[in-house]
């Protein structure tokens, strides 16, 4: 059995214990997408949040595995189905895509950080081989605008990095 586009997605009680008590060490992606989770969502609505398949269903999957989430399918609970998962993608974004989520997080280093995070921007950037290999350069990113108070300009320039990188 696959999920359908229709499948909707909700938190186990161990899911709001830990948007609750934000275990450390806990993926910010992850905690994100948790958060989105509220039993009206179905994967297409989720898809929005990430426009990446592949990725989506990796950490549904995960939050699945950690008992955090459950889905409902045609009215009945279910479990996310071992042929739904798909691997994560190893395809490598465009030079456009990564030019310009580059663009994005440098540009936002330069003028809210003071460039504290330049040598891993760059760095990351130059080694890339798929969209997954910028994960924790974005985290880090997103975590140190979000520590300066920045929340409003972490999300809307996030927004335009996975637009960028979906591409």
């Amino acid at each position: 059995m696959r999920l359908d586009q229709s499948a909707l997605f909700f938190r186990t009680d161990r899911g709001s214990h830990e948007l609750r008590e934000r275990s450390p060490g806990f993926p910010n992606r992850q905690r994100q997408l948790l958060f989105l989770i509220d039993g009206k969502k179905c994967l297409t609505d989720l898809m929005a949040f990430n426009p990446d398949l592949d990725d989506l269903t990796l950490h549904l999957t995960q939050l699945h595995q950690q008992g955090l989430i459950a889905c409902r399918q045609n009215g009945q609970s279910i479990r996310i189905p071992p042929a739904a998962v798909r691997a994560t993608s190893r395809r490598r974004p465009s030079e456009q895509a990564l030019l310009t989520a580059y663009s994005i997080i440098a540009e936002s280093d330069a003028s809210h950080l003071n460039n504290q995070l330049a040598s891993m921007i760059n760095t990351t950037f130059s080694a890339v081989q798929c969209s997954s290999d910028l994960q924790y350069c974005i985290d880090r990113w997103q975590k140190a605008l979000r520590e300066l108070g920045l929340d409003r300009e972490a999300s809307e320039a996030l927004w335009q990095v996975r637009s960028a990188l979906s591409d």
